[in-house]
């Protein structure tokens, strides 16, 4: 789905305000940076070009970004930060600990990946990553990924399976890690692939619907309209009540003006994700229809704007992504927060009520 799908294990509206944890990102980040000047490697110690080469999507990155960028404190709070911040509301009072699951047409970045140990393959099947004529119409023309969409073997050899890979908390009886790790290799297209990644949550590994959603997938109608249904019809959203909340972050999900002028003449599926607007009613509908009328809960929807980690080149102008947001949660503190600054965010806007 090229999206991260977060399912948090457990619910309370408290926490880390989204300043401190910006603060401890933060520090997160400079630790990492210092690893690279310990160990004296070169680039980065998020990612390089040579996995870059040999990745399907280049991770999304945008070609231009300077791999610098990974290293840089941010001076402002990011979409990266308010997303984990809203991880820590859902589940403060579980010692954070969380099930942090991921489907993407990437493998897991291997450079941050070798940091969490060796994974258990829950499941391989050959791949078909590039069965679909939507990822293929997509592909089409890039360079890096022409050969591959027949040969998808050529250069990579995990690109052969589509794979269910997990980093359990516990190893030989010791904790290993806070969080449990889930992350499936799929075509967001591939009705069969949703199928077997739902089943393999709910029935091979047990795990309970998902109450954290981040939708970065392939930005057409199509693939926004599909993921949608898909993720109700396959019963993988908790329905939020008393104690348990729900929320579901799209990036890239609306249209400026003036961006809608840009790609009017160029690719218009650019400015499909305003679908959005239709989707998140439908699945606030959706879930306040599975729950009898006094446990029904209200949902706020609001857009804003707001800059990521990669956005953030110190010798680029600053770029804002557009940000989608449904959610249970009381997030009034980030609403009253001053206006948007140059890092955009939620401050000064509004919700909508559904």
């Amino acid at each position: 789905m090229f999206a991260t799908l977060y399912v948090p294990a457990a619910a309370a509206q408290s926490g880390p305000t989204l300043t401190e944890v910006w603060q401890q990102n933060n520090r997160f980040r400079a630790k990492v940076a210092n690893e690279c000047t310990s160990t004296s490697q070169s680039g980065n110690c998020w990612i390089d070009q040579r996995i870059l080469a040999g990745s399907v999507f280049n991770y999304g990155i945008p070609r231009k970004t300077r791999l610098s960028t990974f290293n840089a404190i941010n001076a402002e709070p990011t979409l990266h930060d308010l997303l984990k911040n809203f991880d820590i509301q859902v589940n403060y009072f579980r010692d954070n600990a969380s099930t942090l699951a991921a489907m993407d047409i990437e493998d897991p970045n291997p450079k941050r990946a070798s940091t969490w140990g060796e994974p258990v393959v829950v499941r391989a099947i050959p791949s078909r990553r590039f069965n679909s004529p939507e990822t293929r119409a997509t592909f089409k023309g890039m360079l890096k990924v022409a050969h591959r969409t027949a040969h998808p073997c050529v250069r990579n050899f995990s690109l052969c399976e589509d794979r269910t890979l997990l980093w359990p908390t516990m190893r030989d009886g010791r904790q290993v890690r806070m969080n449990t790790v889930v992350y499936d290799t799929m075509d967001q297209m591939d009705s069969e692939a949703s199928v077997a990644f739902a089943e393999t949550r709910s029935k091979t590994l047990g795990l309970p619907p998902l109450d954290l959603v981040f939708s970065d997938g392939l930005h057409t109608q199509a693939a926004v309209t599909k993921e949608h249904h898909e993720l109700m019809q396959l019963g993988l959203l908790l329905a939020p009540k008393r104690g348990r909340d729900f929320t579901m972050v799209w990036d890239d999900c609306f249209v400026t003006p003036a961006q809608k002028r840009r790609a009017a003449h160029k690719d218009p599926k650019k400015v499909a994700d305003a679908v959005v607007g239709q989707v998140a009613p439908a699945i606030a509908a959706y879930l306040k229809g599975r729950l009898p009328g006094k446990h029904s809960r209200k949902f706020c929807f609001v857009t804003f704007r707001m800059a990521t980690w990669v956005a953030l080149d110190p010798s680029a102008p600053k770029s804002l992504n557009e940000v989608c947001l449904l959610t249970t949660l009381d997030i009034s503190s980030l609403l009253t927060l001053p206006p948007n600054t140059a890092y955009g965010g939620l401050g000064g806007q509004n919700c909508t009520t559904l």
